[in-house]
């Protein structure tokens, strides 16, 4: 004697709930649609379709040996390369005076082994476009070492005129220094600086419509559910 079993009949999901289910997901969708989307237009907005973040030029100055600041610590150059493609930070200065003025990008503790003892001002908030700098001073004797006899620099440019700095950025933390170059104090120059990142327009372009699929498709589902909730209050 063979018994059989039938399965059990499907428990269809209870329209409300699945109105819900709807809702929730378009709200999620249309969120993170429409934080990708104002993400991607920021960075447009800020770098433009050459892919660059650009100063301007300004005059810088200070009386002391060096203007040195912080460059962000890196993490993971690599991976940010394999989206926006390799981000390289431009720097440009004019030579004021008869030495002639240097640029250089180090690692930090070895600027800060460098300096030590060195009256310098140190850059602690900037903005750009037009270039301002707000700088705290460190105290310490007047003139330094001449910055291009050191061999800890990841990438320097001396010149009479201007010098032109391009750093392909690396994991790390670094500091970027403009001096004059025989370590005297009292330096003037006008300065600029500039961050390119040669895929962010078309990266963050992709992004953005991308983003702007998203959020339409998640309103279209919060109209659908709602939709449907007026339908079934009315029968």
């Amino acid at each position: 004697m063979t018994t059989t079993y039938d399965p059990p009949p499907l428990t269809p999901v209870p329209a409300p709930r699945r109105r819900a289910a709807l809702a929730v997901t378009g709200t999620v969708m249309t969120a993170l649609g429409g934080l990708a989307a104002a993400a991607a237009a920021a960075v447009i907005v800020a770098f433009g379709s050459s892919g660059s973040l650009d100063s301007g030029s300004a005059e810088v100055s200070t009386s002391s040996a060096a203007l040195v600041t912080d460059v962000a610590a890196m993490e993971d150059v690599d991976g940010i390369a394999a989206v926006t493609g390799s981000p390289t930070l431009r720097l440009s200065a004019t030579s004021t005076g008869p030495s002639g003025v240097f640029v250089g990008v180090g690692p930090a503790d070895a600027v800060t082994e460098y300096l030590s003892g060195v009256a310098f001002d140190r850059i602690t908030d900037f903005s750009v476009d037009p270039l301002r700098l707000d700088v705290t001073g460190e105290p310490g004797v007047a003139s330094a070492a001449p910055p291009g006899d050191q061999d800890f620099w990841v990438a320097s440019a001396t010149s009479q005129s201007v010098a032109d700095l391009a750093w392909p950025v690396q994991d790390g933390d670094y500091q970027l220094v403009v001096m004059n170059a025989d370590g005297s104090p009292g330096l003037t120059s006008t300065a600029q600086v500039r961050l390119e990142l040669p895929n962010a327009f078309p990266v963050s372009l992709g992004v953005l419509i991308g983003g702007g699929v998203l959020a339409t498709a998640g309103i279209a589902l919060v109209v659908v559910a709602v939709t449907r909730s007026r339908r079934a209050a009315t029968t």
